[in-house]
């Protein structure tokens, strides 16, 4: 019955005396940990073809696995029954465990029910009742007693209205079978293994605590109904600016997914859905030690969470890691994940139907709740993570584009450089985006002068009908068989490339362009030096689309196409042969004019390598992975600052520079003290500056212990160098190495040992044998000299001796000829 109206359904005959028996392993079986198997199993039920099987709750809670309630297929007593194993362990199930029960079925005759139609009664014989064995799909282990409420009901018709009737009508019983993932009437929490989001914080380091701040009083009247709905869900009790917390909280460096990766991964796929998480931080429990830490303060007390707040530098990391585990094997298969945002993806749509089903039972297991406002079914094209994803490829969304259409022009510095980093997401569209963006890139710097040139609206107006104007980029994940074409080439300020796919009716589709300058050094190179390096440089950028794939390389560079044939006289192009072994490409040679996209692209570089600009670029758009770099040592940079306001000298830097006085060279950071360092052919960096107090604890820890390697001089300098200063910091390095006791007693000596002492055979007569030496520098003479080369005979001992100005080879060969 609904909320108006009800419905009716016709059972041929009661379902009562039914036959039971059990099913047991056929054969010993391995289950991977968090993997899904499909096992033999064998029952012996006499001449039974379809039986309805309930797994037993003691073997799988003892086996710590899990089986479906499912309707099997018996032949000749064997049957198929998927196991799925959730724990990070492999499991053996050994043969002849009881797995369950099997039921006895017949072909009785159902009807599906749609609440929103006027179904009029059928007879037994009706064409709309069909074999129950046919509508496995609605058949839910919790029986007839599990209702959605109409809501969601209506929830569920909306999301599919779109459809055809066909597809439709396939689509719709998934996700009525799974309602629970769209009922979010009530709050709960993610249920996967116990996992909880924890705040290790660092070692001795005292609680943080704040007072609240004073607010108007529409403001408190806010917080306060805030507060209220909060405590009425549980989600807060009795008992919030994190930066400080975040200080000193210890990072988790879990990974969060590529965006590149997964956008090539939707490849081949003709039909999409996204699925949001309903306030996704908001259903992951804190661990019951850490939920102090989580506290705020209001005027009507102190309040901690029972669940993940948003502004913990740890909650990606720990959402991340729950959605993963939640998901287990369907990812990188079916589906993929960045955060609260999934996609499954599928060629057909049948095959669609049974993704999604697999996705929503493992959501529904977790206990996951979906915000259907923001979920997308079953669309052949749709946005995700800001790309418009289609059959054909992806393309910028358009709301994006307008917004930047629509940009105004500016009127400050950080409004031009806002509007490059806006544009900058979608780099990879445009082709010599550097080049273009450069005059307003010097807004970049906060104390830039705000001077709006020709080339400033020139460049503004170029990004914008660039954007209009975009090309959409093929998909390839590598698993295509598609022939790839990489246009290279090189000019005498930078490097270019553009990868091609070639479709079967032989159109060249641009799946990446590339380009960056030279450095200093690069531009000392030969013209097939550059060639080269090119060629390399762009092979190893596309590692992914070119690793074990057949491919041709264009280039309008001639001598290249014998760079896999023969060896060369030159030792870097033979190296740079030698890296690229591992791949399979033959390379043709085209004219310039042919190759104009690779040399336009070379001619025009972006000012600094694409490496760095993609970093910067996922920064801005906070995509990116998070990973910080692994700092093998045990020196505690959160002290810095104790320690700076200690030293004397420090402390009146920190002054000036608090109270607003610009000093060369020095900022103020994070309440740290920085020195900005330049050198050539780097970026600017900002490195704390390191208290004298401070000096040996760090030097301590990047060579004396055990992780960092007892390092040389120089080896330990660079390692410090792009990290911390002090001044005269390279000879106090120096010091610390050579003065090092274990440097001293336990490295061994690389160089070869001195031979042994050959005697040597005496001469047979005067001048037979003779010595050359020279002796000085000596008080410079009128002359110009202060050397003396002494020529001595080895018999009667006669010495000849001549001043000379130099000790150089030489002079003495002309001493010989000449005396």
């Amino acid at each position: 019955r609904s909320q108006h109206q009800q419905t009716r359904v016709k059972f041929e005959e009661h379902l009562n005396n039914r036959q039971i028996y059990y099913i047991k392993t056929l054969q010993d079986v391995m289950i991977p940990p968090l993997s899904a198997k499909i096992i033999q199993a064998i029952t012996t039920a006499p001449q039974v073809t379809t039986a309805m099987f309930t797994p037993s709750s003691r073997v799988m809670n003892k086996q710590h696995v899990v089986a479906p309630h499912a309707l099997l297929m018996i032949n000749h007593n064997i049957t198929a029954i998927s196991l799925l194993n959730t724990t990070k362990s492999a499991k053996t199930i050994v043969k002849g465990t009881n797995l369950g029960t099997i039921e006895q079925q017949e072909d009785h005759r159902c009807c599906y029910v749609n609440p929103y139609r006027q179904i009029k009664q059928q007879p037994t014989s009706s064409p709309h009742y069909q074999p129950v064995h046919h509508c496995v799909s609605s058949v839910t282990s919790s029986g007839v007693g599990q209702k959605s409420t109409s809501s969601v009901t209506s929830t569920i018709a909306q999301l599919v209205s779109h459809l055809p009737t066909q597809q439709r009508q396939q689509l719709e019983p998934v996700l009525l079978k799974h309602s629970a993932v769209f009922d979010t009437s009530k709050i709960t929490t993610i249920n996967n293994n116990n996992v909880e989001h924890r705040i290790p914080v660092q070692p001795r380091h005292q609680p943080i605590q704040s007072y609240p701040y004073r607010k108007a009083a529409k403001e408190t009247q806010i917080i306060n109904e805030q507060v209220k709905e909060m405590l009425e869900n549980h989600i807060i009790r009795p008992s919030t600016n994190y930066r400080k917390l975040n200080l000193i909280t210890e990072r988790d460096v879990y990974p969060l997914p590529r965006i590149d990766d997964i956008i090539d991964k939707l490849s081949d796929s003709n039909y999409f859905s996204t699925l949001d998480l309903k306030a996704g931080y908001w259903q992951i429990p804190v661990a019951e030690g850490d939920k102090k830490k989580t506290a705020f303060v209001t005027t009507d007390g102190l309040y901690e969470f029972n669940v993940l707040p948003f502004g913990l530098s740890n909650a990606p990391s720990t959402f991340q890691r729950v959605i993963n585990s939640v998901l287990g094997t369907l990812r990188w298969d079916i589906a993929l994940v960045y955060l609260d945002d999934i996609i499954v993806y599928s060629p057909t749509f049948e095959k669609h139907v049974k993704h999604m089903d697999m996705v929503l039972t493992a959501l529904e297991k977790a206990n996951v709740k979906l915000n259907s406002v923001k979920c997308t079914l079953a669309r052949k094209e749709l946005d995700y993570l800001g790309y418009r994803i289609t059959r054909a490829g992806i393309k910028p969304t358009s709301s994006n584009v307008n917004k930047a259409l629509d940009f105004p022009v500016p009127s400050t510095a950080k409004a031009a450089y806002s509007f490059v980093q806006m544009a900058q997401f979608y780099r990879r569209f445009i082709p010599n985006f550097s080049t273009i963006a450069a005059p307003l890139n010097a807004f970049k710097n906060k104390h830039a002068e705000f001077k709006w040139t020709k080339q400033c609206q020139e460049a503004f107006q170029t990004l914008k009908q660039r954007l209009a104007q975009y090309p959409v980029l093929a998909f390839d994940d590598g698993k295509s068989k598609l022939t790839l074409k990489l246009n290279t080439d090189a000019s005498n300020c930078g490097l270019g490339g553009v990868l091609h796919q070639i479709t079967e009716d032989g159109k060249a589709k641009p799946i990446q362009y590339l380009s960056r300058s030279l450095s200093p050094r690069e531009k000392k190179y030969s013209t097939v030096e550059k060639e080269c390096l090119a060629l390399v440089w762009s092979i190893t950028k596309l590692r992914p689309y070119l690793y074990a794939r057949d491919f041709t390389v264009i280039t309008d560079h001639h001598p290249l196409c014998w760079l896999n044939k023969q060896s060369s006289k030159n030792g870097r192009l033979d190296r740079w042969s030698l890296q690229l072994q591992e791949y399979s490409f033959n390379i043709k040679h085209a004219s310039g004019r042919s190759n104009c996209v690779a040399d336009c692209l070379s001619r025009y570089p972006v000012e600094k390598p694409d490496d760095i600009a993609d970093q910067q670029l996922e920064v801005m758009t906070g995509l990116m992975n998070n990973i910080n770099m692994a700092i093998t040592s045990s020196f505690d940079s959160t002290a810095i600052q104790r320690h700076q306001l200690k030293d004397t000298k420090i402390k009146l830097l920190y002054d000036q520079l608090k109270m607003g006085h610009p000093i060369k060279s020095f900022e103020l950071e994070t309440s740290v003290v920085h020195k900005i360092i330049e050198r050539r052919g780097q970026s600017k960096l900002k490195l704390p500056l390191i208290p004298t107090s401070m000096i040996q604890e760090l030097l301590h820890a990047y060579h004396n212990n055990p992780t960092s390697g007892h390092l040389g001089v120089n080896k330990t300098w660079n390692k410090i160098r792009n990290r911390y200063y002090w001044s005269g910091m390279y000879n106090t390095i120096k010091q610390h190495v050579l003065s090092c006791t274990k440097c001293q007693q336990f490295k061994v000596s690389r160089k070869k040992s001195a031979g042994t002492l050959e005697p040597i055979e005496p001469p047979a007569g005067v001048l037979d044998l003779i010595g050359l030496d020279f002796v000085g520098p000596v008080l410079q003479s009128t002359s110009g000299n202060k050397y003396i080369l002494v020529c001595t005979d080895y018999l009667s001992k006669w010495a000849v001796t001549q001043a000379t100005p130099n000790c150089t080879a030489e002079t003495a060969a002309k001493f010989l000829v000449e005396k």
